[in-house]
């Protein structure tokens, strides 16, 4: 056995000097090969028309924004790169290094160089029309291996001083993909509460909290992140007029005080660890479309708000392996919603649903609700609320989207969740 060890040793050994190229590939990656990066950005939505590029769109998309500036960024690189690899290619005289391997730059390697490299980008959350960011992730490949961590950042940053800013960026491996390789993505809703002092309050009065990212440091983005809400505060939100809202949204939501966190918790709690077909809380959706989802954390909390009023907030906090187009803010208006007894929509028996709606609202926990006492069954129906709405899929029982402006994108997780 020592002796066929040994054998298998020296015909590894072999097989490694009979291909020097595979084994630098497993040390390290070849002179110019295709780079992937990972880029984490935040920006000010309301400054944007959502990330995603729409022919004939009102604004800029963030999209847009960062493949305008990575594409300058390379195309000015482009212009040199060539060079510097030929006088390379020529220094080097085409000698091998002692482990065989050709120094020199192939001659290949500089003819891609002086192709155009057109900048193709892939997001991890394709965020609305003035809908915030925070820790957006992004990824993109070039074939020049000679740019740097600071070369993107400096380069994303400067497209909108203030509004756009990317804090982080590194070398990934080729198969990475900001969409397809998520597995969650995390999101927050501010809606600030009224108090006696406030006679409303509007989802995007709280614009100058989740937008923190697009004017702090880099070093104040993930500590907003951990920390909700917190971060620094970033002036160049304060002032901005609110853009107009999408069509069928809610222009603001009214947070009573009689709105209580820990029933919106409780509502929201129903959906955690389900696989749902959440159809019924999307907007827009294709026909056909897959609309199963899983929430992994589903929870609201009561807040201040880190600003000299230390406004009073409600907080909701959805963390999923995907989510549907305005998902989040129609699931975050209809708890709210459901948590006023007012304005409840799926409350007891004869309630507020009414016509064909009602009664199939009614028939959906009739068998369950039938043994309770008339206390146990309304607060059973209240807690129910999102899931008969679920259940019944009628999109005409939930509430309006809320406004964009409350809502930001704090993360996506390429890994376990987040304690």
């Amino acid at each position: 056995m020592p002796q066929q060890a040994s054998i298998n040793a020296v015909q590894s050994g072999q097989a490694q000097q009979q291909h020097p190229a595979a084994d630098q590939r497993q040390r390290g990656r070849q002179p110019h090969e295709r780079a992937t990066w990972k880029v984490c950005l935040g920006y000010y939505g309301p400054a944007f028309g959502g990330w995603q590029f729409v022919k004939g769109q009102e604004g800029q998309s963030v999209q847009e924004a960062v493949q305008a500036a990575l594409q300058q960024l390379l195309d000015a690189r482009r212009a040199v790169a060539p060079a510097a690899a030929e006088g390379a290619r020529h220094a080097n005289g085409h000698l091998n290094g002692s482990d065989g391997s050709s120094s020199a730059v192939p001659h290949r390697t500089i003819k891609r160089l002086r192709r155009p490299q057109p900048v193709v980008l892939a997001a991890a959350g394709r965020t609305d029309r003035s809908v915030h960011a925070l820790g957006q992730v992004l990824s993109f490949y070039t074939w020049d291996d000679g740019v740097t961590q600071q070369d993107i950042l400096s380069a994303i940053s400067a497209a909108r001083p203030g509004l756009l800013r990317a804090w982080h960026a590194e070398r990934v491996p080729r198969s990475f993909h900001a969409t397809f390789s998520a597995h969650w993505r995390r999101y927050l809703y501010l809606l600030p509460l009224r108090t006696p002092r406030r006679t409303a309050g509007t989802a995007g009065e709280a614009a100058s909290t989740v937008a923190a990212a697009a004017a702090g440091t880099a070093e104040d983005a993930p500590a907003a992140a951990a920390s909700l809400p917190g971060g620094r505060m970033g002036a160049v939100c304060a002032g901005k007029a609110l853009e107009r809202l999408l069509d069928g949204e809610a222009a603001a939501v009214d947070a009573a005080p009689d709105v209580d966190p820990a029933r919106v918790a409780s509502l929201l709690a129903q959906l955690e660890g389900r696989e749902l077909d959440y159809a019924v809380f999307a907007r827009d959706t294709p026909a056909g479309k897959d609309c199963r989802c899983c929430l992994l954390r589903a929870r609201a909390w009561a807040g201040r708000l880190p600003d000299a009023q230390r406004t009073p907030v409600l907080a909701v906090e959805l963390l999923g392996n995907r989510f549907l187009r305005r998902m989040v803010r129609v699931l975050a208006a209809t708890a709210v919603r459901e948590a006023v007894p007012q304005g409840a929509v799926f409350g007891p028996p004869c309630g507020a649903a009414a016509g064909a709606a009602g009664a199939a609202a009614a028939a959906a926990d009739q068998a369950a609700a039938a043994a309770a006492t008339p206390h146990e069954q309304a607060a059973a129906w209240d807690a129910r609320a999102l899931l008969r709405a679920v259940a019944i899929g009628d999109r005409s029982l939930t509430a309006p989207a809320a406004p964009a402006e409350g809502l930001c994108f704090l993360e996506a997780g390429y890994g376990p969740l987040p304690a």
